[in-house]
């Protein structure tokens, strides 16, 4: 059902397969077990590649979501991805991928820095246009009006540390999540927090420390 990806494709999908397949091919882990799939021993050799079983997903090299309805119908039931340092294109295909996967609670974007460019929130600003143009800015398609309400309704924690977003877009960007309990935003040069019209200074980078996925702002 995947093999017409391409191995060399930069699409979530085709990083996946990639990575997975040459796990599948590669010897056995002394203990014969697979941390991210959370598969083991000889079940994980056998069911590596079926990326629709996948839960908690680490991944590099991914620039775009693919073709519409490819991520969902691939690996839909990934709830915790990993996509730090990726080459990703922006937000449009941020919101791209995680629109497509409904139960989606945990998001890691630390030191993607072509986020700094805002998203589209609920109110239907034309910041994708800044973003390379439409709904879905660089991934092209029709993945229809993205948001990040409608991208996130599922999303729990977000990670945000060395994205370099400003204050006010993230504070845009957090109030249009539904369900969001914990956001990091370590390491964003941040050093004055204004929050329902007052300030607060001398708290360095929404509160300074590192380790895990950042600090909670």
């Amino acid at each position: 059902q995947i093999g017409f990806v391409s191995m060399a494709s930069a699409t979530l999908v085709g990083k996946l397969q990639q990575k997975y397949q040459e796990l599948s091919n590669a010897e056995p882990g002394a203990d014969g077990t697979n941390d991210e799939s959370g598969l083991v021993g000889a079940e994980a050799v056998r069911k590596l590649q079926d990326l629709s079983l996948l839960k908690r997903v680490f991944v590099e090299g991914v620039k775009t979501a693919g073709p519409p309805g490819e991520v969902e119908r691939v690996c839909g039931n990934i709830e915790e991805l990993h996509l730090t340092s990726n080459p990703i294109q922006g937000w449009p295909t941020v919101l791209a991928i995680s629109g497509q996967l409904p139960k989606l609670n945990f998001l890691n974007l630390n030191d993607v820095r072509s986020l700094a460019v805002p998203a589209q929130t609920g109110d239907g600003a034309s910041a994708f246009d800044e973003a390379g143009g439409g709904a879905c800015g660089g991934d092209g398609g029709d993945f229809g009006q993205l948001t990040v309400r409608t991208s996130f309704s599922s999303l729990l924690t977000l990670c945000l540390n060395g994205t370099t977003i400003a204050w006010p877009n993230l504070l845009e960007i957090a109030a249009e999540i539904p369900s969001l309990t914990e956001l990091h935003f370590n390491r964003n040069k941040v050093t004055t927090l204004k929050l329902a019209g007052k300030a607060l200074h001398g708290y360095g980078d929404c509160g300074g420390g590192g380790g895990g996925g950042g600090d909670r702002a």
